[in-house]
């Protein structure tokens, strides 16, 4: 006689039990623990979650915009992604020390939620969890939360304090955070990921403390208001960007520990006047320092090898910059714009002038050429308007296109007959030249 695999109680399957309350808020109850699934009821206004519950499910409550107060009990372990998204009514709300992870956009669009106190059971904070929250004016976000995603106070623009010992602060985790004053980073954290704090136009001073290791693209940048910012020994690299466009920041204190500042690490940093850069850098990425109009002096360390492309362009207060026999290598427009700067020596370490390397330096009375240097790139001293006289050493080959145009005060240049190529308008509009006839044949702009 034939017998039916199922009919034992060990491999019965239970079939999940959906039932609703009078509220019109649905559940499902599979026999080990009990999910609320959906509020039907969009116009609820209070409600008190029963002590069966262990998950809030993915959009649970969204769209309630009139829900002002709910309860939620110890049972539950987990707030689903969007389960209170845009609910604007809601004003507070306690999340109970059993919950574990807040799900991606749980509380989003929450404009009303003016306090929410974050429990130590919290490990996860999911995606956009909190942004757009405008009515949040203070957080605290405990160290048990190992993984906070990107966005998660993004756009909390009332947010003024907060206070953060996870060891990691998340992708653009507040971004855009306009309101935000002051920032309580404990020790227990390191990193500082990319985009963190950018556009928090409000802060004015942060103390990044010594457990930090990290410091991510874009994290502070546009940050308009903060003018001070010191960097503990324990950050080796500070990554592109990362205090890009920091309009009032004036000083800037870097530790012996930092290796490489990253490419538009200080950019358009305007009030930035001084900054001294320690013999532990190796590398300075490219435009680091671009725009910076008020840094006035800069002492490049012996441990770099390179001056990278357009770092030093265009800061136009910039009066004094000495660079080490280490470099062996200028870069492309590196200091270009550098209308301040009234005397440069070269060291004898350089083969070439690259191109733009000195454009437009219209205060440049004084260069000082090694021979070392056998070509001089395109543009290298175009619009120097106050050079009046250069000297070219015996070991340049080459003079590039437009390399000295629209110097329109120097009267004498010595060039040696080692020189066999001058490229088109190398001298155009040098008024006050009279070239030799032999290097008027030289050039391709007779």
């Amino acid at each position: 006689m034939a017998t039916n695999n199922y009919s034992t109680l060990d491999n019965l399957i239970m079939e999940p039990i959906h039932f609703q309350d009078e509220f019109g808020v649905l559940f499902e109850d599979d026999g080990t623990s009990v999910t609320l699934l959906v509020a039907s009821n969009k116009l609820i206004r209070e409600y008190v979650i029963p002590d069966c519950v262990t998950v809030i499910n993915h959009s649970a409550f969204k769209g309630c915009d009139k829900l002002t107060n709910v309860t939620i009990p110890d049972s539950v372990t987990e707030i689903g992604g969007c389960a209170f998204s845009g609910c604007r009514g809601l004003t507070s709300i306690i999340i109970p020390n059993s919950v574990t992870k807040i799900g991606m956009w749980a509380f989003s669009g929450c404009r009303g939620l003016t306090s929410i106190v974050i429990p130590n059971s919290v490990t996860e904070i999911g995606w956009y969890a909190f942004s757009a929250c405008r009515g949040l004016t203070s957080i605290t976000i405990p160290e048990s939360v190992t993984e906070m995603r990107e966005f998660a106070f993004s756009g909390c623009t009332g947010l003024t304090t907060i206070t953060i010992s996870c060891s990691k602060i998340g992708l653009a985790a507040f971004t855009g955070c306009s309101g935000l004053t002051a920032i309580n980073i404990l020790k227990s954290v390191t990193e500082i990921d990319n985009r963190a704090f950018e556009e928090c136009d409000s802060l004015q001073s942060v103390l990044i403390p010594s457990s930090v290791t990290r410091i991510g693209s874009w994290a502070f940048a546009d940050c308009k208001s903060l003018t001070k910012i010191i960097i503990p020994n324990s950050v080796t690299e500070i990554e592109s960007g990362a205090f890009f466009r920091c309009k009032k920041l004036t000083t800037v204190i870097l530790p012996d520990s930092i290796r490489e500042i990253g490419g538009k690490v200080f950019k358009d940093c305007e009030e930035l006047t001084n900054i001294s850069l320690p013999n532990s850098i190796k590398k300075i990425g490219v435009g680091a320092f671009n725009n910076c109009k008020k840094l006035t002096r800069v002492v490049i360390p012996k441990s770099m090898t390179r001056i990278e492309d357009s770092s030093f362009v265009n800061c136009t207060g910039l009066t004094e910059v000495s660079i080490p026999d280490s470099i062996i290598e200028i870069g492309i427009n590196a200091f270009g714009g550098c209308k301040k700067l009234t005397h440069v020596v070269i060291p004898n370490s350089i083969t070439k002038i690259e191109d733009i390397s000195f454009a437009n330096c219209t205060g440049l009375t004084e260069i000082s050429i090694p021979d070392s240097v056998t070509e001089i790139g395109n543009w290298a001293f175009k619009w120097c308007e106050s050079l009046t006289h250069i000297t070219i050493p015996n070991s340049v080959k080459k003079i590039g296109y437009s390399a000295f145009a629209e110097c329109k005060n120097l009267t004498t240049i010595s060039i040696p007959d080692s020189v066999t190529e001058i490229d088109e308008r190398a001298f155009e509009g040098c008024e006050k030249l009279d070239l030799p006839d032999w290097v008027k044949k030289l050039c391709k702009n007779k």
